[in-house]
């Protein structure tokens, strides 16, 4: 969450307005943040069992996940910063301010998360440990199920992959300019028609710009326009 918020005041000093796609940059960053700190947490439950102090499991879990952590968040974070590289402007401060949320996540995650791990009491993860390894057995038993039979978990999953490719081109596409207009309205009627017995429609767009701010609102140039 803190990741989240210092994206956002980075987005708002930069006058950077939420779009379509920056408004999914929380979502991202709230997810990747979580990934980090549970592997960090599972770590440290771990390091809880050969150590007395919380303070002591945090500097051993740290020292060791520190790395893998950091190589996936800054991966990660180039390849949304690899987004700058298009044209378009949306797509670019979408690849700006996610890949920014990241490696800020991975920054809070270092240091906020080692730090409430440090004051928290070993008697609460024995705890949560026991509750965890309720499922432990249940999973062992889906490992040896698959060691036991491997060419059947092979085929089964070699079919799946078949059925789900073939299933991929059967999803219909509704990106369609007018999908909000009604099917008995004339302009989809029309748009439909040209789609099906010619090569389609295309659209022109014509974009104007004044010399002063108001030039565009007399009647005169909105008169033109509409005649355009």
């Amino acid at each position: 969450v803190p990741a989240i918020i210092w994206t956002s005041a980075i987005m708002a000093l930069t006058k950077t307005p939420i779009t379509v796609l920056t408004s999914i940059t929380p979502i991202i960053t709230l997810v990747i943040g979580l990934s980090d700190s549970i592997h960090i947490l599972a770590h440290f439950r771990n390091e809880l069992r050969n150590n007395d102090s919380s303070k002591e499991a945090v500097i051993h879990s740290f020292s060791e996940m520190i790395i893998p952590c950091f190589f996936t968040a800054v991966t990660t974070a180039m390849g949304f910063f690899s987004l700058t590289l298009t044209n378009i402007e949306l797509v670019s401060q979408f690849g700006i301010f996610t890949g920014i949320g990241v490696l800020l996540a991975f920054l809070n995650v270092i240091t906020f998360t080692s730090s409430v791990l440090s004051f928290s009491k070993k008697k609460v993860f024995q705890r949560s440990l026991l509750e965890s390894e309720k499922l432990t057995p249940f999973f062992l038993f889906c490992n040896e199920l698959s060691t036991k039979h491997p060419k059947k978990f092979m085929l089964v999953n070699v079919l799946l992959f078949i059925f789900s490719f073939y299933s991929a081109f059967q999803i219909p596409s509704l990106a369609h300019l007018v999908g909000d207009i009604s099917f008995q309205h004339p302009v989809r009627k029309n748009m439909e028609f040209a789609e099906n017995n010619y090569n389609g429609v295309f659209f022109l767009n014509v974009f104007l710009k004044g010399k002063t701010e108001n030039a565009l609102s007399s009647y005169q140039t909105l008169k033109a326009v509409e005649d355009i």
